[in-house]
């Protein structure tokens, strides 16, 4: 009898050690608003792949605090527009986020709105039944840089011991020169780590 319930326990604790069902995670065309004008950035939907398989240890343990005391201990697969053809062949991906129940997989959608002093670089997760269930932003400043502007004229006086060379500095109001916001890898990489912190 004793046995028994040495055995129920074990079965009953290696049932609630390990969550099981890999997750998919699709990352859909970034979405780059300039001016009004729509389009996408090829280095930016690479950089955000890149970046969504390098944390995706933080998405693993959100999906962990969602199943406790489990363990989520499956896979998380990374798709994109390159791959997801040879995985899931029900869309066209047109619409990642129907493509998502579709297939039942998670959506990441980056959209970037680009202004001359602001640019405002934002991602959402959706799951499998097309919820948003996370969300993330950064703001990109641009920058004021003052560029020191000076004149050095050499000049020569006669005097009574000779020609003496003598040294003018002429200073201005320094140049300033607006830089626009530039997104770097290091805010993508930040994006991305609060998009899969926030996972609800």
């Amino acid at each position: 009898m004793k046995n028994f319930f040495i055995i129920a326990f074990l079965l009953m604790f290696s049932k609630l050690s390990f969550a099981k069902g890999e997750t998919s995670v699709y990352v859909d065309l970034s979405r780059v608003t300039i001016d009004k004008n729509i389009g996408t950035s090829e280095r930016l939907n690479t950089l955000v792949t890149t970046y969504a398989g390098m944390h995706r240890g933080m998405l693993r343990r959100r999906l962990t605090a969602r199943v406790s005391p489990a363990v989520y201990n499956s896979s998380i697969d990374i798709y994109d527009i390159h791959n997801v053809s040879y995985f899931f062949k029900k869309c066209n991906y047109s619409d990642a986020i129907k493509c998502g129940i579709d297939n039942i997989h998670w959506t990441v959608v980056t959209e970037v709105s680009v202004g001359k002093k602001l640019t405002i670089l934002s991602m959402k997760m959706y799951n499998e039944k097309g919820a948003l269930v996370s969300t993330s932003s950064i703001d990109i400043w641009g920058k004021i840089r003052y560029k020191p502007q000076w004149k050095l004229t050499t000049i020569s006086e006669q005097t009574m011991f000779g020609n003496v060379k003598k040294k003018i500095l002429e200073q201005y109001p320094p140049k300033i020169e607006e830089l626009p916001p530039l997104i770097t890898p290091a805010h993508i990489s930040q994006t991305m780590m609060l998009l899969y912190l926030s996972v609800k």
